[in-house]
């Protein structure tokens, strides 16, 4: 099976060199937007721009809070107002792990497998109706408390799993390390397998180019 060797990125990766990313090899990056209500990733504005500048496909994420349905439709929202001045060709995906849960225990939430599963569908409906391709993040572990696999085949699934093989059948994204090294990134960052060619089967040329990308190609 062809794979597609790529990167998933936050703030937390420090300022990066894109153009040294893409002579490393890497061939997609998936580009925290931000989290919870409204707060947007330091760096998600340069690195998509220089993710469009330097013709690396683009896929953005967004780490989840939300412990109602209305959150998580709210978060996709936003998601989408951050993103939609560049150029996606990767999902957008819905990130809700171990802190999400318990951030709703702070709230007087627990979080059941039905509640985490109507939680993503919201939010990829959401992702879904503004024209993006809507994915979900999780780890095996929490797949298998956290959500029902069948209220979710619909999407596309990112699965984390630190293992030599995935031994993991219908996984659309595997990330595979949260120790790889990058040119042009200081430290360990996460690595990523694409087993689709996403941005082949699915251009978002609609969405259009923010205006520094716009600017650098004319």
């Amino acid at each position: 099976m062809h794979r597609r060797k790529g990167i998933d990125v936050s703030y937390a990766d420090g300022r990066i060199d894109w153009r040294r990313v893409k002579q490393d090899g890497i061939e997609f990056a998936m580009v925290r937007a931000g989290f919870g209500d409204g707060n947007i990733d330091h760096e998600f504005d340069r690195n998509a721009r220089e993710c469009n500048r330097e013709r690396i496909p683009l896929g953005a994420y967004w780490f989840s809070y939300a412990y109602t349905k209305e959150m998580a439709r709210e978060e996709a929202r936003q998601c989408v107002r951050i993103i939609r001045r560049y150029r996606i060709e990767y999902p957008v995906a819905f990130d809700f792990e171990e802190d999400s849960i318990d951030y709703a225990r702070d709230q007087g939430v627990i979080i059941t497998r039905d509640l985490a599963t109507d939680f993503t569908r919201e939010f990829c409906n959401e992702i879904r109706r503004s024209g993006y391709r809507p994915m979900f993040y999780t780890n095996l572990s929490d797949l298998e408390d956290y959500f029902d696999i069948e209220r979710l085949r619909e999407y596309e699934l990112w699965l984390a799993k630190y293992q030599p093989t995935l031994g993991v059948e219908d996984v659309d994204m595997w990330q595979f390390s949260s120790d790889g090294r990058v040119r042009g990134i200081h430290g360990a960052v996460d690595m990523d397998y694409s087993f689709k060619d996403y941005d082949k089967r699915n251009p978002s040329a609609r969405h259009r180019l923010c205006p520094e990308t716009r600017e650098s190609r004319e």
